[in-house]
């Protein structure tokens, strides 16, 4: 019997090894760690190494392009400018993915302060641009971007967006960068008024396709149990387009829970792929901006409103959120379940899901106590086969669901701590690096990163005591 059993470990090895290639072996320095990663469309992937929080002396991060089997093609260093801390430093690409921006800005202030850019063509082409900000900017910056032409900064005109008494008629400002040289054009938005209450929400960016860029202000009607999000398109010269309004309720008396969710909407890329992930420390990461390689600083609004994602992936919306049997800041039991409403690009209602929690998680004991809407998050993936993975996070504690095409929720895995390997893969075929990352004998200092395209999966090895980073690609 022993001698069958490893025969067939024997086998399971040869197959998990099958079609597995290294094509990358990176030393970094002693100490670097993976400061981001972002993947671009059937292109690669970007890396940014480095040591963030270096104390004296100049901090300089490597850029690394790989292209999409997994090769190295270059790398640049960016070194911070004076006066410039990680926090104000970010990364964002083109949704072409044939041109990366590394911005930096100088620590106190966005208007007043000094801009330094760096450019990477994929080609390895670089640019670098320095400007100083000003007053016409706008007050405080909401959210950076790009599509294929322009680089953007969205900010608010004179920085009363938290205002309950002001907020209604606060105005954005679009200032749109040329991609070839960026000189800068200033756009104020005509956005509808609506009421400055705490029932509202100011402006947030949630996605765009094409030219056609899509923001959303939401309000909360508590007593009916009904949320309604205004979406406006506006278009790279800043101008008002199509304004829909999508309205949800919820049926059997139910109402709309807070949940917490650090950005409105993850502007997810076309890979699906699992969060950075250490072998015997298993996290998920927390940082926006490793899924949104065409936009970051999205600001957080409140999850009691519901929440809204628009997905390039499906051009379609989608309104999500927790619910329980009473409204907003009535104590308890206050979770029973989730939602979620599809709405095309037009406002035209697709389906509606509203699925009470399995018995596992509603005797989960956290699950149902009155808690900080920190401590419950509903996150909504969608994937590459038109289906959505639904996980409901509580504390350190995950219960994932899948939603397919037609908006039924087909299975319901079972808890899984702290783990998102099964929780972005659930409505997957298996893939051939999770099964390797499940088997490999790792260390406590090695950690991967996976993700896949529709040709391919690549698996990124880090090991932090060796200082090293090998690429491994996986064939069918």
């Amino acid at each position: 019997m022993r001698n069958v059993i490893l025969i067939f470990s024997a086998l399971l090895i040869c197959r998990l090894g099958f079609g597995q290639e290294t094509k990358a072996h990176i030393e970094i320095g002693k100490h670097d760690q993976i400061v981001k990663q972002l993947f671009l469309p059937n292109k690669g992937f970007i890396l940014v190494t480095g040591i963030p929080n270096q104390m004296g002396g100049k901090i300089v991060f490597d850029v690394r392009y790989f292209n999409i089997e997994g090769k190295q093609q270059w790398s640049k260093p960016v070194t911070l400018e004076y006066g410039v801390t990680k926090g104000i430093t970010n990364i964002i690409i083109t949704p072409d993915g044939e041109t990366i921006y590394f911005i930096q800005m100088r620590d106190g202030g966005y208007y007043d302060k000094r801009h330094y850019i760096s450019q990477f063509k994929i080609n390895g082409d670089e640019k670098k641009f320095e400007f100083e900000g000003k007053e016409a900017f706008g007050k405080n910056l909401q959210t950076i971007f790009c599509d294929n032409n322009y680089l953007y900064y969205l900010a608010t005109d004179d920085g009363n967006e938290f205002s309950n008494k002001k907020k209604g008629t606060e105005k954005l400002v679009l200032n749109r960068f040329d991609q070839k040289n960026l000189s800068n054009q200033r756009f104020l938005l005509n956005l509808p008024a609506f009421e400055s209450s705490e029932h509202t929400t100011f402006w947030s960016l949630i996605g765009q396709k094409g030219d056609d860029k899509f923001l959303v202000s939401k309000s909360i009607d508590t007593d009916a149990g009904k949320n309604t999000f205004t979406v406006v398109t506006i278009d790279t010269q800043g101008k008002t387009g199509k304004t829909i309004a999508l309205e949800t309720s919820l049926s059997n008396g139910k109402f709309t829970r807070p949940s917490y969710v650090p950005v409105e909407n993850t502007w997810e890329d076309p890979f699906v792929r699992v969060d950075f992930i250490y072998k015997e420390n298993i996290k998920l990461s927390t940082d926006p901006n490793t899924n949104s390689p065409s936009i970051i600083r999205l600001t957080p609004t409140d999850g009691a409103f519901g929440h809204i994602l628009y997905s390039d992936l499906h051009d379609s919306f989608y309104v999500y959120g927790l619910f329980g049997p009473k409204p907003f800041r009535n104590i308890g039991p206050v979770y029973e379940g989730f939602y979620v409403h599809k709405f095309d690009r037009n406002g035209v209602a697709s389906w509606k899901l509203q699925e009470m929690a399995n018995k596992e998680l509603m005797d989960y004991p956290l699950f149902k106590v009155h808690a900080t809407p920190i401590d419950r998050t509903l996150r909504l993936v969608p994937t590459l086969e038109n289906n959505l993975i639904a996980a409901i996070s509580v504390r350190d504690s995950s219960f994932p669901y899948i939603i397919n095409s037609n908006g039924v929720a087909t299975a319901q895995p079972k808890r899984e701590d702290n783990s998102p390997l099964k929780i972005f893969y659930a409505s997957e075929k298996k893939m051939k690096s999770l099964a390797y990352i499940e088997k490999v004998d790792a260390g406590k200092k090695v950690g991967f990163i996976c993700f896949r395209n529709s040709a391919n999966e690549l698996l990124l090895k880090f090991d932090s005591k060796e200082s090293t980073i090998d690429v491994l690609l996986f064939k069918d």
